[in-house]
């Protein structure tokens, strides 16, 4: 209830009361933008989730926190790095077309509450989402990234070795192996005959070594991650399986299966022994 120029909260044995605010000085929410085409409501939401975890924390390099978006006939292409991953994610597409830049933590926020087809809306500045009676707008990051050269040259994959493997299990392998990470959180997946092999190793609290089953082929080698990497990677591929792909020296590692409607690509990159 309001008490003059506060609103009041009580509770059995207590109150609370805050002051409110001139209404009237409410900008108000603008009108979304142009109307530029739809995409499927689950398969935008499984997107955004799954590469935003490969966008940048850092605000102060704010074009690696973005999540790039654009439009290549029937496909809508979400790209995401922080410059040591990255991660793509190809949905279905009905509209014109679309280039843009927008801030990724908010979009995979917004993402959870989709249901039904969702509009999407753009203009220079601006980018909105509507499905059914609710809708959303943010303001789009300055400077696109990466450009086409860069895109190009990242998710071109030359692999060396690879692996079919059930997700869950190398994700709980690798998380069992990162209390023996060591001050670097790295893990160690050697490729051999029929397994992946994933190893940790501390000087102080010990190692771990854990075969997980795959189908392999080709040259691996070992190589060292990350472990909150690869577990980011590994994550938005749960109950699925994943194809592994190793690269010759420290060219990323990629990671690629469907989740429904939605095509993923993620790439780790190893760290030097």
């Amino acid at each position: 209830m309001t008490e003059g120029a506060r609103l009041a909260i009580r509770t059995p044995g207590a109150r609370f009361a805050l002051p409110l605010l001139d209404i009237d000085l409410h900008p108000g929410v603008p009108a979304p933008p142009a109307r530029v085409g739809t995409v499927p409501g689950d398969a935008l939401r499984t997107a955004l989730v799954a590469v935003a975890s490969a966008a940048s924390k850092d605000d102060a390099l704010p074009i690696f926190t973005g999540i790039r978006l654009w439009t290549d006939g029937g496909r809508l292409t979400l790209l995401t790095t922080d410059r040591y991953r990255m991660a793509r994610c190809v949905v279905p597409w009905s509209g014109g077309e679309l280039d843009l830049l927008a801030p990724g933590a908010v979009l995979a926020e917004v993402a959870r509450q989709f249901s039904g087809p969702v509009a999407v809306h753009a203009d220079a500045d601006r980018l909105g989402l509507s499905w059914g009676d609710d809708a959303f707008s943010t303001a789009l990051l300055g400077v696109s990234f990466p450009d086409e050269r860069a895109r190009q040259l990242l998710l071109r994959a030359t692999a060396t070795g690879a692996a079919e493997v059930e997700a869950d299990a190398l994700a709980a392998a690798v998380r069992r192996a990162t209390p023996y990470a060591g001050p670097r959180g790295t893990v160690t997946i050697t490729a051999w005959e029929g397994e992946l092999r994933v190893q940790g190793s501390d000087p102080h609290n010990g190692e771990s070594e854990e075969s997980v089953k795959a189908s392999v082929s080709g040259h691996h080698g070992a190589a060292v991650y990350q472990a909150r990497f690869l577990l980011d990677a590994l994550r938005p591929f749960a109950g699925r399986p994943v194809r592994v792909e190793r690269q010759e020296g420290l060219r990323p590692t990629v990671f690629t299966g469907e989740i429904g409607e939605v095509e993923l690509t993620h790439l780790v990159v190893p760290m030097r022994t």
